[in-house]
């Protein structure tokens, strides 16, 4: 592959913009929900459940669009199994799921359009099961104490364990300058999704990278940019919910000379494309040495 069909995946890893977030829509179980969702503005739904059981989601885009979605709490915590981006049956379009809820409360589903827009009917049911009550499937998890902080050029070995209830990992990265990060996740035993996140936003990654770097599902990358003394998290999870994994990952940064000189960093759009084709040079060579 050239550098310069690189260069066009990598962009698309990055350019995914904040979204604003209406008002949430009272859901309506057991019936058709048709909306819309945009980069600019996520279609969100709330449901409140009046104590612990399983709520079940079925998507279909209208015309084939991708989309994921992902179920939170209202104030944005995040839930252990709750982002979907399956592709059923082949489907980039067709999504769904089923979420443990294991305590009354709000919860926000939020579907999202890996492109510009998406238009969408949703199918939303509730079961009530008080045997999940507390059950660690259903427990809001804290990526800021689950990350584990990564090594700039440090290569290493990772796993997903699926039959014991794992199913991602979370990775932080605080920037002690300004400059272009990339991780890259290679060499996987499965299709892999990469979400990127600011610190304290884990209801809206700045990124997501789901297309099979170098042509190998197992593969993925992002490149963003990075300030000075902010904190920067990565979940990695196989695209497959119930799926588990072996994988490696690399992180490095190449430091921006404007920011050390106390100039402002450039946007990611306009970084010199030497600094780009030094991260994808370096990401090519990673792979094709590890390639079987």
């Amino acid at each position: 592959m050239s550098i310069r069909l690189l260069i066009t995946v990598v962009a698309l890893s990055w350019t995914l913009p904040t979204a604003a977030l209406a008002e949430p829509i009272p859901v309506s179980l057991g019936m058709s929900i048709h909306g819309e969702t945009t980069t600019n503005e996520l279609a969100e739904y709330l449901f409140e459940a009046d104590g612990p059981g399983m709520l079940s989601v079925v998507i279909r885009s209208d015309n084939g669009e991708n989309v994921a979605f992902s179920v939170r709490t209202a104030s944005g915590g995040a839930l252990v199994g709750g982002d979907f981006d399956n592709d059923f049956n082949g489907n980039r379009g067709a999504e769904q799921g089923i979420v443990v809820l294991s305590v009354e409360g709000e919860y926000v589903i939020t579907v999202r359009p890996l492109g510009g827009s998406a238009e969408f009917v949703m199918g939303v049911s509730w079961m009530p099961f008080d045997e999940v009550a507390n059950e660690g499937n259903g427990i809001v998890i804290d990526p800021t104490e689950e990350a584990e902080p990564v090594l700039l050029g440090d290569q290493f070995e990772d796993s997903i364990d699926a039959t014991e209830g794992e199913r991602e990992r979370w990775y932080s990265y605080e920037a002690d300058e300004d400059g272009v990060f990339v991780i890259i996740v290679h060499n996987s035993t499965t299709d892999m999704t990469i979400q990127a996140y600011n610190d304290g936003e884990f209801d809206n990654p700045f990124a997501v990278s789901n297309e099979n770097f170098g042509g190998n599902a197992g593969n993925e990358i992002i490149l963003t940019t990075v300030r000075e003394d902010e904190v920067y998290y990565f979940k990695v999870s196989p695209t497959s919910q119930g799926t588990s994994a072996e994988f490696h990952v690399l992180c490095e940064i190449t430091p921006f000379a404007e920011a050390a000189a106390g100039g402002a960093a450039p946007e990611p759009e306009l970084v010199p494309d030497g600094r780009l084709r030094l991260h994808l040079e370096r990401g090519l060579r990673v792979l094709q040495e590890t390639r079987p």
